[in-house]
C-alpha cells in the first residue's frame, strides 16, 4: 500500500532468504536412474562388460567415442575385407591409424589442396555409405584439378552396443578403404564419435602441378558435366516409399561411382572445374561461371543427363527438402522454356546431388572429344550448355 520501511535487518533478512533458496538449485542431489535392463538375460554378459549402450547415462564431447579396442578391431577387420575386395595393400592404413594426427611431407612444387566433406545416412548400407563418401568428398580435389593422396576418416556412429558399433564401422571403413584405394589415397588417420544418426566423411589431401587457366569468349566455352542429374529426387522418393527399387539401385550405383577417370580424362586440358553437389547443377554451373571470368550460363535442358526414373519423380512432385533454396539462388535472365512432355523437367536444374559428377569448363571441339571419350568408358557425359559475358544469370534453352 501506501507504507514503507527500510532497515538493515530487512535486508539482511532478505539476503537470508533468497541465499537459502538458491542453494536447492547450486547443490542439487539427484540418484542416477536405474541403468536400463532391455533383454536382460540376453545382455547379462553384455552388461557385466560394463558395455556403455547399458550405462544409465552416456557421456558427451571426448566421452562419445568409439574404444580403443572397438576402433583396432573394426579397423582390422576393415583392412582385411578391403584386400579381399581388390583394394591394394600399399595404400592400407598404417597401424598406427588410431592417432589423432599424421605427418605428411608437403610438395616442392605446385598447390597442395585440401578439402573436407561429410554425409548423412543416405543408404542404410553402412559398406555403401563409406564408399560414397569417399568418393563424394574426393571430388573436390578433381574440381580443383589436384591429384588426390592422402586421407583422414571423420566418423559419426548412433549409439549401439558395443558389437553392433564394432561391425558398423567396419563395414563403413571397408566401403571408404576400398574408394580410397581406387583412387589411389591412403587412409592415415581419423577420428569418431556418437550422435543420434549415423554419417561420415573424409579431410582430403592432394597436389596439383599447376593451377587452371581461365577460358576467353573468344575460345566458345561450354560446358561439360561427366555424370547423369538425379540422385536428390530419387532418394527423397525412395524415402517417401514411391521410388521404383531398380531406379533407387541406379541412383546408389552413380553416387559409388568414383570421379578418378573422368578426372583422369580431363588432366591433360586442366579445366576450370567444380563438382555438381548440393547446391544443384544451376547454382554449380553460374560459381563456376563467376569463377572462370563469365557472367551468364545457358543450359539446354535437353542435353542434360538424367537418371532412370528421376524424371517421373520431377513430374509427380517429389522434391528434396533443399530443393526450394537451391531454385532461389539462382536468378533467371529470361523466362523458363515450356515444358516438353518427355523432356527433362526445369526442376533438374535445382536438384541437390550427393557424390555427382564434374563440371568442366572447355573449348567446344575439346570437350566433343572429351565427352566421346567418357561415355565410351561408361560415363553418362554431355555438353550442356554454355558461358557467356553477353548477359548476367541463368538462361535455359
Amino acid at each position: 500500500g501506501r507504507y514503507v520501511s527500510k532497515s538493515r535487518a530487512a535486508w539482511w533478512l532478505k539476503k537470508w532468504i533468497d541465499r537459502r533458496w538458491m542453494a536447492k538449485y547450486t547443490a542439487l542431489k539427484m540418484p542416477p536412474p536405474v541403468p536400463p535392463r532391455p533383454l536382460a538375460g540376453l545382455n547379462s554378459e553384455t552388461i557385466a562388460r560394463r558395455d556403455p549402450a547399458f550405462e544409465a547415462m552416456r557421456c558427451l564431447g571426448c566421452g562419445a567415442k568409439t574404444s580403443h579396442e572397438i576402433l583396432a578391431a573394426a579397423m582390422q577387420q576393415a583392412t582385411a575385407n578391403a584386400l579381399k575386395l581388390g583394394a591394394d595393400p600399399a595404400l592400407m592404413p598404417p597401424e598406427s591409424v588410431n592417432e589423432d594426427s599424421a605427418i605428411i611431407q608437403p610438395p616442392r612444387t605446385g598447390d597442395l589442396v585440401q578439402s573436407v566433406d561429410v554425409i548423412s545416412e543416405i543408404v542404410s548400407d553402412p559398406f555403401q555409405l563409406g564408399r560414397i563418401a569417399a568418393v563424394h568428398a574426393l571430388s573436390d580435389l578433381y574440381a580443383a584439378n589436384a591429384a588426390p593422396h592422402y586421407a583422414m576418416a571423420i566418423v559419426n556412429l548412433a549409439p549401439a552396443r558395443a558389437d553392433l558399433q564394432q561391425d558398423q564401422l567396419a563395414a563403413l571403413m571397408t566401403g571408404g578403404l576400398l574408394a580410397l584405394s581406387e583412387a589411389g589415397v591412403r587412409l592415415i588417420g581419423g577420428h569418431t564419435s556418437e550422435t543420434d544418426a549415423m554419417s561420415i566423411g573424409f579431410s582430403v589431401t592432394g597436389h596439383r602441378s599447376k593451377a587452371p587457366i581461365p577460358l576467353t569468349p573468344d575460345e566458345g566455352p561450354v560446358l561439360l558435366l561427366t555424370k547423369a542429374i538425379g540422385t536428390g529426387v530419387i532418394m527423397a522418393g525412395h524415402m517417401q516409399l514411391c521410388a521404383p527399387g531398380n531406379h533407387v539401385q541406379t541412383a546408389i550405383r552413380s553416387m559409388a561411382a568414383g570421379n578418378d577417370l573422368a578426372a583422369t580424362a580431363l588432366a591433360n586440358a586442366n579445366p576450370m572445374m567444380t563438382d555438381v553437389t548440393g547446391f544443384g547443377l544451376a547454382r554449380h554451373a553460374m560459381n563456376l561461371a563467376q569463377r572462370s571470368g563469365f557472367s551468364g550460363v545457358q543450359i539446354d535442358l535437353q542435353a542434360v543427363p538424367l537418371l532412370s526414373g528421376a524424371a517421373a519423380l520431377f513430374k509427380s512432385g517429389i522434391r528434396s527438402s533443399l530443393h526450394d533454396q537451391n531454385e532461389n539462388s539462382v536468378r533467371l535472365n529470361a523466362a523458363a522454356p515450356a515444358a516438353v512432355e518427355d523432356g527433362v523437367p526445369m526442376a533438374a536444374l535445382f536438384d541437390p546431388q550427393t557424390s555427382g559428377g564434374l563440371l568442366a569448363v572447355l573449348p567446344r571441339k575439346q570437350a566433343q572429344k572429351l565427352s566421346i571419350t567418357l561415355q565410351k568408358s561408361g560415363h553418362n557425359a554431355a555438353i550442356i550448355g554454355i558461358l557467356s559475358l553477353d548477359w548476367s544469370g541463368l538462361r535455359v534453352s
